[in-house]
């Protein structure tokens, strides 16, 4: 895939929308989308100027991150690697993007491959044990929020080297469909992806709680175990609640958790 072939789609899709108040950049290479989007965001913020919504895609990232400053390897033609920038009024809704974006997503690959897309609890995009892709919601609140901002980052794994996997990773996509996919469509997909989460992140309304429980990874009964702060914590599953925040199950009773890392499910 190269960035013709995805401006090409962008053209016929968003881009091409009447009226559309989606822009987008598009990188055969960066350093991370997320740090780009956040710089372009930065300055306009700075000279006083409110940007319209834009995403920012790149072919592959020489420093990308996930959750918690991880390093999210990104090498060239594995995947695709993007950043939706999008207005938050008064900050109303910020919990609720990363299960309408994580829902939005694992909808949109479970349409298009052989195979349930699932959500690892908080935000990991699986097909049975495999990684398919990650998610990254950073707030930005200026000085004066009357405007908060949202950055919204995903990266999708579709032909992953290797020996360029982060631990657990796979090419999904690739094993789904049982064979090379062309560039052509996976740009396509890529679009509609990015589609996906810009519908899902600025509807008003929607049973996203629901959606994002009804695709979990997860079910009610299983052990799970996490690091928090340092510390190992074993409990059993018991949901979630409206904003996304899991609910295990201990000998001392239930933990309401808001962020961690699922080691063993």
């Amino acid at each position: 895939m190269t960035v013709e072939e995805l401006c090409q789609e962008w053209k016929r899709g968003l881009g091409g929308a009447s009226g559309s108040p989606l822009n987008g950049l598009f990188l055969s290479r960066v350093d991370s989308t997320q740090r780009l989007a956040r710089t372009l965001l930065d300055q306009c913020v700075h000279e006083d100027e409110g940007p319209l919504p834009f995403v920012v895609a790149a072919l592959e990232q020489s420093a990308g991150r996930g959750r918690q400053g991880r390093e999210w390897r990104s090498p060239p033609g594995s995947g695709l690697y993007a950043s939706l920038v999008i207005p938050v009024p008064g900050g109303d809704r910020l919990q609720e993007l990363p299960i309408r974006s994580a829902a939005a997503l694992a909808e949109f690959a479970s349409a298009r491959i052989q195979g349930e897309c699932r959500i690892k609890w908080p935000n990991d995009l699986v097909v049975g044990r495999h990684k398919l892709g990650g998610i990254l919601v950073d707030a930005v609140t200026p000085p004066s929020p009357a405007e908060s901002w949202a950055i919204i980052g995903f990266g999708l794994n579709y032909r992953t080297p290797a020996r360029a996997l982060v631990p657990d990773a796979t090419s999904v996509f690739e094993e789904a469909v049982r064979g090379r996919i062309e560039a052509p469509p996976f740009a396509r997909w890529v679009v509609e992806g990015v589609s996906a989460v810009w519908e899902a992140v600025t509807s008003a309304e929607g049973d996203w709680a629901e959606r994002f429980a009804r695709l979990s990874a997860h079910r009610a009964g299983d052990t799970i175990r996490f690091r928090l702060d340092g510390k190992e914590v074993e409990g059993t599953f018991g949901g979630f609640d409206e904003h996304g925040f899991l609910r295990l199950e201990t000998a001392s009773g239930v933990r309401r958790i808001r962020s961690g890392e699922i080691y063993s499910w």
